[in-house]
């Protein structure tokens, strides 16, 4: 019984960390679906390994060799090159080679893109996550209570965008990210207290190796000078302490180097300079900078999407008063990186939230547990409330993190109404998809803000108020009414027992969008349906309610065509699935063409 008392909440809540990604893995088992892992940017941050180790083949001469996607750019003279930094390939590398090893003594194609190698990668961000907690849990042990530390770690990794690209996007780039500066951050508050070697060479290859993946991560190099330093004194005390402890400081610095040496070899490869900026037109407008709309903004504004770390924001204010010693560090390092990310041309950085804080979460962890500590520490009451509201986030969180997996969170073109519209719910509003703003990429690389602003053309419109018996269906004027309707003088009345009624044809002949809408009362079991003539699979239908007046409801169905759809013609008709009474009044349908145009604004 002791022991069990005994058990570290750190402990406990890394314990839960690994648990929960072990079984999500198991679920997902990412390494058997082909359109998991080894999928966009991570194509071009994998490239290298199969180049160097498989094909010898580093200027990408023989692709056709290769047994996947490689991601690759090519210069005005020809040359194919890697945009991505070869940060990556180096965390992946030893997994990587454990992979290669395992699949000569199996019967699988050891070509770098079968099951083995995404199967190491799963392993990979495994290992390194549980690296950066017991890291940064140990860090933050230094000055925190074991409650506090162990609330922080769960609220990381669970309570922000953190989690999506720790199980479903793994093999990206931020969770290592992450990894590597909690372990800088835990080395370099080691060194500082103990100046020994060992953790010297630890703080330069980490830092090294972070900055090599993602340079502008160069910013958290302010801690070693500042982690600690609490004013201008303390500030000339700790560049007293690097001179000191010179020999040290130059082992830091090679070490950092090492990392990076291949990058420099790899560039004087292909470009024949060591220093070269492979990312082209794309760059940053320090000028123009979006930090409002990164953080909040609709369009993967972090906060919108990751509202726990509202409570380090907290944090922040908070150091005026509490944690002193990290005050310097984190009012410099946060604002800063924050400025640097939001001048990016591409601020909203595509995917779930802004994925682009991520990097920025161990910093984070001090004024979060800040806060955390000081909402604990105030009484049974104030401890109840506040972890009811870190449960409800992190609910929310892992909730719209299922919404982005199944598209019902789109990845850039987010809106005020399509988020909404799509709040605790599993189904996709019926104008999701034209509610969506996308970013124009090519105005955005030269600085201009301009969204995709759709275009509709409308083909045909009919709508039928049912005042008067004129009706292309001789049969529905049968239902017509007086006595209940929702404008006018008329509407279809529609008895038990009958479950599909108002049939039409309508051409789809040079649609891509089909609207209907109908002002129903009892909308419970009333649905629009739109079906392909006999032979074809297209059904769409719904039962959505657009909006409410009164006891009536305005059911609408936006059937959307795709291109490799060809149907000339489908039925229009009504379900009524449970075979209940309903009104039903003020029919329409709408026939146009979408389109979206470029609107600077």
């Amino acid at each position: 019984m002791n022991r069990i008392r005994n058990i570290s909440l750190t402990n406990l809540s890394g314990v839960v960390i690994l648990a929960s990604l072990v079984y999500m893995y198991c679920f997902f088992k990412p390494w058997n679906n082909p359109e998991k892992i080894l999928r966009e940017d991570v194509y071009g941050y994998y490239a290298y390994l199969p180049a160097t180790f498989i094909h010898n083949d580093i200027k990408l001469e023989r692709l056709e060799e290769f047994g996947g996607v490689v991601w690759h750019s090519t210069t005005d003279d020809g040359k194919k090159y890697i945009k991505y930094s070869c940060g990556m390939a180096i965390l992946y590398s030893p997994f990587f080679l454990g992979a290669h090893l395992a699949a000569q003594f199996m019967d699988v194609e050891a070509n770098g893109y079968t099951y083995p190698y995404k199967l190491a990668l799963v392993i990979a961000v495994l290992s390194y996550l549980m690296l950066a907690f017991v890291c940064l849990s140990k860090f933050l042990r230094q000055y925190f209570i074991d409650r506090t530390v162990a609330l922080v770690m769960l609220v990381l990794f669970v309570g922000t965008n953190l989690w999506f690209y720790s199980v479903h996007d793994l093999a990206y780039s931020h969770a290592y990210s992450f990894s590597l500066i909690s372990i800088f951050l835990y080395c370099t508050s080691k060194w500082l207290e103990t100046k020994n070697f060992k953790w010297a060479i630890w703080v330069g290859l980490s830092s090294g190796l972070f900055v090599l993946v993602r340079p502008i991560d160069i910013v958290f190099i302010l801690v070693i000078p500042l982690l600690g330093v609490n004013n201008l004194n303390e500030l000339r005390n700790r560049f007293s302490l690097f001179w000191d402890h010179k020999l040290q400081l130059l082992l830091m610095v090679t070490c950092f180097v090492i990392p990076i040496l291949p990058q420099l070899f790899y560039n004087y490869h292909i470009f024949e300079s060591i220093i070269n900026y492979s990312y082209a037109e794309e760059g940053f407008f320090f000028d123009k900078p979006k930090i409002f709309k990164s953080l909040f903004s609709y369009c993967n504004g972090w906060l919108v999407y990751t509202p726990a770390m509202l409570f380090a924001m907290i944090g922040l204010v908070l150091l005026f008063t509490s944690g002193k010693k990290f005050r310097l560090l984190i009012w410099i390092c946060a604002p800063l990186y924050i400025y640097i990310i939001a001048s990016w041309w591409c601020w909203w950085y595509v995917g779930f939230g802004n994925r682009a804080y991520i990097n920025l979460l161990p910093l984070l962890s001090i004024p979060l547990a800040v806060c955390v500590s000081a909402i604990l520490d105030r009484g049974t009451i104030w401890r109840i409330g506040f972890c009811a509201i870190i449960l409800l986030l992190i609910g929310l969180n892992l909730f719209q993190t299922h919404q982005f997996y199944h598209n019902y969170i789109h990845w850039t073109g987010m809106t005020k109404e399509t988020y909404w519209g799509s709040f605790l719910s599993l189904k996709r509003r019926q104008l999701f998809y034209e509610q969506l703003r996308e970013p124009d990429y090519q105005k955005a690389m030269s600085g201009i803000e301009a969204y995709l602003e759709p275009r509709r053309e409308i083909k045909f419109e009919r709508h039928y108020s049912f005042d008067e018996k004129k009706l292309l269906q001789k049969s529905a004027a049968d239902y017509i009414q007086s006595e209940t309707t929702y404008r006018g003088e008329g509407a279809l009345h529609f008895p038990d027992s009958t479950k599909y009624c108002y049939y039409q044809k309508v051409s789809l002949k040079d649609l891509t969008n089909l609207y209907v809408t109908a002002w129903v009362k009892n909308h419970e079991n009333f649905t629009i349906a739109l079906a392909g003539e006999e032979g074809s699979n297209f059904f769409r239908n719904s039962n959505q309610v657009a909006k409410s007046d009164g006891d009536w409801d305005l059911i609408h169905l936006n059937a959307f065509f795709l291109d490799n759809i060809t149907i000339d013609t489908a039925n229009l008709f009504i379900w009524n699935q449970d075979a209940k009474e309903f009104w039903m009044d003020e029919f329409t349908i709408k026939g146009y063409t979408l389109s979206f145009e470029s609107v600077d604004r």
